[in-house]
């Protein structure tokens, strides 16, 4: 009877250290899935500042994209915009709105840059500023942080 006993609790420990194991590489698949979609969110921002892509509706008859981006919106979400001239006026049409906290739960936010920040793009398809730009993300759960870089010339990656 004894011996049961320690094999039960043997088992019931690789069990405990397999669960938390396994939440850590969950939190960690999510953290990565995040920053993978927010860097495929900069690459249609920018795709569609270069095309000058216009969503049906955004404006006015014959007006078309002149720049599009990503504005911080929250510490849990952000928004792609297009917009018809090359300053921050109001006149930006969020084409699409992410919030993290329905999409991934509890616990992702973006630590910087700060809330209302835009990263746009020009129509030759680079950063509005002239020097790169790192967002933060950062998963309470275990999951950890990431960074992603967006480049002067306009590329974003993550790491």
């Amino acid at each position: 009877m004894l011996e049961v006993m320690v094999v039960i609790g043997i088992v019931a420990i690789g069990a405990v250290i397999a669960m938390a194991t396994f939440q850590r590489s969950t939190a960690k698949a999510d953290m990565r899935s995040a920053a993978n979609a927010m860097v495929g969110d900069f690459r249609k921002a920018r795709s569609m500042a270069k095309t000058g892509t216009t969503p049906p509706g955004a404006f006015a008859a014959g007006q078309r994209t002149v720049q599009a981006g990503i504005r911080i919106v929250s510490a849990t979400s952000y928004s792609v915009f297009v917009d018809n001239d090359n300053t921050s006026n109001g006149s930006e049409v969020a084409v699409e709105v992410v919030d993290m906290l329905t999409k991934y739960g509890a616990g992702f936010s973006i630590t910087a840059p700060a809330v209302g920040t835009e990263i746009r793009f020009r129509r030759n398809g680079t950063l509005d500023q002239a020097n790169n730009i790192n967002i933060v993300m950062t998963d309470t759960h275990g999951g950890g942080q990431r960074t992603i870089t967006v480049t002067y010339g306009g590329s974003a990656s993550f790491m």
